[in-house]
């Protein structure tokens, strides 16, 4: 089990045990990992895991949990696995300093043993081409098991329900 991200509230200011006014929302860049969803880590792990991140073995930089993933903080993302690696995209950060800055994104990063496990950009070849965005579905499948679907979702202009798919075998998204 993988916890990827998201948001939390940071209390500014307490009153005894209790937040009594202020805070703000801070976006997480963080991996979680659990082998039983009761006791949850930020240390590398190696397992034989059924989502094929498995096979692993030097295990020396190998970091299925982390405080700081390679990717820019944000919580409203997408997460798939594929390949034998975990897919992360979009979603939107915060600016503790700036309550109006919260930045949506169009980014992919990759988990797997394609990138000897550890989180990496995909670069521009793979770059989505749809518009920043956060709260949306991100989900595999279609005509091959290897294709990955982004659905609507909240953009700058709004709410939109473009639908766009990664297409394996083209290696490009299509709308």
């Amino acid at each position: 089990i993988f916890v990827v991200g998201g948001f939390t509230y940071v209390n500014q200011n307490k009153c005894g045990q209790h937040a009594c006014v202020g805070g703000y929302r801070k976006a997480l860049n963080d991996v979680w990992h659990s082998t039983d969803g009761k006791t949850w880590l930020t240390e590398p792990y190696v397992s034989s895991l059924s989502l094929s991140l498995s096979n692993v073995t030097n295990t020396s930089h190998h970091r299925y949990g982390t405080l700081n993933a390679g990717f820019k903080p944000r919580g409203g993302h997408g997460i798939v696995v594929m390949r034998s690696s975990m897919w992360i995209a979009g979603g939107q950060g915060s600016n503790p300093l700036n309550s109006s800055d919260h930045p949506f994104y169009n980014d992919l990063w990759t988990f797997g043993k394609s990138t000897d496990y550890v989180w990496t950009h995909s670069g521009e070849d793979l770059a989505p081409k749809w518009s920043p965005r956060a709260y949306f579905s991100m989900v595999k499948g279609g005509e091959s098991v290897e294709d990955a679907y982004v659905i609507a979702g909240e953009t700058e202009d709004g709410v939109t329900n473009e639908v766009w798919r990664w297409w394996q075998s083209g290696s490009q998204w299509l709308k």
